[in-house]
């Protein structure tokens, strides 16, 4: 029979140290159980290809080389997709032990079928991809994601997902797919919305130009954010950007962020209401200016102004109308130049010793001097009240230049009253120097929907065109700007209107240019 010999372990090691071999080292905290020096903090190799993942076992499926991809462990590696069901696979023979565990009809990739995922009978070639946010895969595809475009629009929901093998998730790129006019392809524009679907709201559709007001030596214009930029001329500081140099290219105005309408003179002054409805004025004349705003009207709920020289006019949302002087010695003084206004006034336009306003029922009145007809009254007398003008009662628009004035009815016509000596009436050649009612500008049977007046010239927007007329083109309305224009303005020297995206101005038979400087 054969015994045992039975030693122990510190029998062994008195043995080996007797014999002179060296005794192992005890695994401690400082080395790793193969003699080798350990570090919890050691980083692993990253992968460098599909085959440095591999770990020689079949039935999880091919693992990737994709290091940043979710699921990657700190090598950079991705495990693979089981090939076969769950509890379904025969690592030695690499085979499913059931081809169709699911039952859907298609057999599992790993007997050499084409089902991506044998477990799910919901799941396999050929089904089709529903619009889901839980990027569930029907169809084994990663390139499709289910197409459902509610508002038809050719833009699928964002709310259909799929996710590749890599953990990409691809999803649908429209972003409200109950509404047609949000898409990818859409342009952005200044609503609190995202339209183009790109993540950001509005972006820079706030900061492009929606007004101009121009006249003699600047211009101003506002965008649909509220900032406003000037150029031209500044020794008054009428630029309002801090400094009396003057610019060609468009500065931003120095503190005025919530702008909704801009105004300006011949001169110097230039001012502007706010989404509150105050007023800030800037600029001045030879004897004071500002280079800055400073509070004109505060908490007075202004809904329209105008401004002619150094007069300012504004009209409130209870349809009153007050007026300043902006005075030489740079003291404002509410003034009663125009006499007494009407009541319920929703727009003014200030002439040089008249005053216009258009009522929320379309009708015009105006009050001050008469001498060339410029009340619209059939008259040269002088009115120190409010005086319907004769016959118009259904104004849209309405503005004034020194002596005479213009407005665009309903029906897209416009009618001018008042000083002609060169051609501001819009009424053709060899017409009288002056009319006393309004009389229709020659070549405008419809479309118009603005109007602009200065001293000597007119402009109106008809149907995205600018049309002008006075000294510099005749009696008859000449088209300066055939496009898309939004907004005008005519002016003593150089007229300016929105298009696009941008302001374009020009002199007297010049052709229009872009205002660098706005963005």
């Amino acid at each position: 029979m054969r015994t045992s010999l039975l030693v122990s372990a510190p029998l062994v090691l008195v043995l080996l140290i007797a014999c002179g071999e060296p005794a192992p080292a005890a695994p401690d905290g400082g080395s790793t159980p193969d003699g080798g020096q350990g570090d919890a903090t050691t980083t692993p190799t990253a992968c460098d290809g599909d085959e440095s993942c591999d770990d020689d076992a079949w039935c999880n499926g091919v693992e990737r080389c994709a290091p940043g991809a979710p699921g990657a462990d700190a090598r950079g590696c991705v495990a693979g997709d089981p090939p076969c069901a769950a509890d379904g696979c025969d690592e030695s023979a690499e085979r499913c032990d059931a081809c169709d565990a699911d039952g859907d009809g298609s057999e599992a990739m790993g007997c050499g079928g084409d089902d991506c995922d044998d477990d799910d009978r919901d799941r396999f070639p050929g089904s089709v991809e529903v619009c889901d946010a839980e990027a569930h895969d029907e169809d084994c595809r990663q390139d499709t994601f289910g197409e459902l475009d509610r508002d038809r629009d050719g833009y699928f929901a964002a709310t259909c997902c799929n996710v590749s093998g890599e953990g990409v998730r691809t999803c649908g790129d429209d972003c409200a797919d109950d509404d047609p006019e949000v898409h990818p392809t859409e342009a952005e524009m200044c609503n609190r919305r995202d339209d183009d679907c790109d993540g950001a709201v509005d972006e820079r559709a706030c900061e492009v130009p929606v007004a101009v007001s121009s006249d003699a030596g600047h211009a101003c214009a506002v965008s649909a954010l509220g900032t406003v930029w000037c150029w031209g001329r500044n020794q008054y500081g009428q630029l309002g950007d801090g400094t009396q140099t003057d610019r060609s290219a468009a500065v931003s105005v120095a503190g005025l962020t919530d702008a909704v309408e801009i105004d300006l003179d011949g001169v110097g002054y230039t001012c502007a209401r706010t989404t509150s409805g105050d007023v800030y004025c800037w600029g001045g004349d030879d004897t004071c200016g500002f280079t800055e705003p400073v509070e004109v009207m505060t908490g007075t709920n202004v809904v329209d102004i105008d401004v002619f020289y150094s007069e300012l006019c504004a009209v409130r949302a209870d349809g009153s109308t007050a007026c300043v002087s902006l005075d030489y010695d740079c003291v404002t003084s509410p003034t009663t130049r125009c006499g007494t206004p009407p009541r319920d006034a929703v727009q003014v336009a200030v002439g040089a010793d008249f005053c216009c306003w258009r009522l929320r029922s379309g009708a015009v009145q105006c009050a001050g001097g008469n001498t060339w007809g410029q009340l619209g009254d059939g008259s040269t007398t002088r009115r120190d009240a409010a005086t319907p003008v004769v016959g118009l009662t259904d104004a849209i628009d309405l503005d004034a230049g020194a002596v005479s004035a213009c407005a665009v009815r309903t029906g897209g016509t416009v009618v001018c009253w008042g000083d002609n000596e060169y051609d501001q009436l819009g009424r053709g050649a060899g017409a009288p120097a002056m009319s006393t009612s309004p009389a229709p500008v020659t070549g405008i049977a419809s479309g118009a929907t603005q109007v602009s007046v200065r001293s000597q010239d007119a402009c109106a927007l008809v149907g995205g065109a600018v049309r002008c007329w006075g000294r510099d083109l005749g009696g008859t309305p000449e088209v300066i700007v055939d496009a898309d224009a939004t907004q005008m303005s005519a002016g003593t020297g150089e007229s300016c209107a929105v298009i696009d995206d941008g302001v374009y101005c020009w002199g007297a038979g010049g052709t229009p240019r872009r205002v660098s400087g706005i963005p």
